[in-house]
């Protein structure tokens, strides 16, 4: 991240207020949709950093592409970070209102990779691992298939990573061997 400690301070207002309001739910809403949007729009991403646009255009397209479906604080706050030539930082800061909205309400979100599509009984015994300890209430996995693994699974979770696949092991015993 560029500036991680801007994208905090402005993370947490947001996620102070949103909760002050309770509306934290619905704002969480907001922010997703509106970090879903960044992402998946290079011309958006290419809008928000460009030093050449001014902010009132800026203001006017994110109005355009956001007015009415997002609440009003949301909007508000859109428009507070153009006013301090912010809007670059946007991503950044919904990505770390995302994360923290995640650990205020115990989410773990996890990707699971396996060689072959995942059965429901391994998905419900990876959810039952991580809610046993009551650091996560809910959690949310992605699967990915990679056969490149040969077998087993890798778990990430943030920067953490468990590799307890073939591929991984066979890494290990040819090191080992040579």
């Amino acid at each position: 991240m560029a500036n991680q400690r801007l994208s905090s301070r402005y993370a947490n207002s947001l996620l102070q207020l949103a909760q002050e309001s309770n509306s934290l739910n619905d704002i969480f809403s907001d922010v997703k949709l509106i970090n879903d949007s960044i992402v998946g729009s290079e011309e958006l991403s290419s809008m928000l950093n460009s030093p050449i646009i001014n902010s009132t255009i800026k203001n006017t397209i994110l109005e355009k592409i956001f007015g009415g479906k997002v609440k009003t604080l949301t909007s508000k706050f859109l428009k507070l970070l153009l006013s301090k030539g912010r809007e670059a930082y946007l991503q950044e800061i919904t990505t770390t209102f995302i994360k923290e909205y995640n650990r205020i309400n115990k989410i773990a979100n996890v990707t699971l990779v396996t060689a072959i599509p995942a059965t429901d009984k391994i998905v419900k015994e990876v959810t039952s691992f991580l809610t046993k300890s009551e650091k996560y209430s809910k959690v949310s996995i992605t699967q990915e298939v990679d056969s490149k693994i040969l077998g087993g699974f890798i778990l990430k979770m943030g920067d953490q990573l468990l590799d307890n696949s073939i591929s991984r092991k066979l890494q290990v015993i040819r090191k080992e061997l040579i």
